[in-house]
C-alpha cells in the first residue's frame, strides 16, 4: 500500500496550556501541500479550494490518552482567515496508536511530565 504525504504539522511547545494536573490545551498546525488540499476539497467542499494551512485547537487528557477539538481555523496561503469553526466538546475521543495525535500526546504528554505541575 503506497501512502502519499498530504501535509505535515507541528506545534509550539511554549504555547501549550496546562488547564489541569493531566489535561492540556495545544494549537496543531497542520500545513497542507496541494495534495493535502485537494483531499480536503473532495471531502469538505470548494470553499475550502485555497487553504494552505489549518490551526487547530485540541485539548488533550495526558492520563486516559483521549483528546477533543474545540475549534480549527483554515487559512489561505497569504494567510487570509477562510472560515473559523467552534465545536462543543461533547465527549473525548480515544487517540489511535501511530497517528498524527498519537504524534502529538507523546510530544506534549512527555513535556508536561517533566513540569512541576504533574506531580
Amino acid at each position: 500500500m503506497q501512502q502519499m504525504i498530504l501535509a505535515y504539522t507541528k506545534y509550539d511547545a511554549e504555547d501549550v496550556s496546562h488547564l489541569s494536573n493531566n489535561i492540556v490545551r495545544v494549537g496543531q498546525k497542520l500545513v497542507l501541500n496541494d495534495r493535502g488540499t485537494t483531499k480536503l476539497v473532495r471531502e469538505l467542499g470548494r470553499e475550502y479550494e485555497n487553504v494552505k494551512e489549518i490551526i487547530t485547537i485540541r485539548e488533550i487528557d495526558c492520563r486516559g490518552k483521549k483528546s477533543h477539538i474545540l475549534g480549527s481555523i483554515y487559512f489561505s496561503d497569504n494567510g487570509r482567515v477562510i472560515k473559523r469553526e467552534s465545536y462543543e466538546p461533547i465527549e473525548w475521543d480515544s487517540i489511535i496508536p501511530d497517528s498524527v495525535d498519537d504524534v502529538l500526546y507523546y510530544a506534549v504528554c512527555k513535556c508536561l511530565k517533566s513540569t512541576p505541575i504533574w506531580n
